[in-house]
């Protein structure tokens, strides 16, 4: 009985350990695509800003 716990506990563990390395690999490969992205609607938003000014 003590054996089962300890294996299922194990389980959670490792499906856990796995989400946050899945989580990270996503955030590893696609930070980079949305700051470009956020940099280039800034650079958009201002420039499209000052040319009303």
């Amino acid at each position: 009985m003590a054996k089962e716990m300890t294996a299922k506990e194990f389980e959670r563990y490792s499906w856990k350990k796995a989400w946050i390395v899945l989580a990270a690999v996503f955030i590893i490969l696609f930070l980079p695509w949305i700051l470009i992205w956020f940099v280039k609607f800034v650079h958009w938003y201002a420039q499209s800003f000052f040319m009303w000014l």
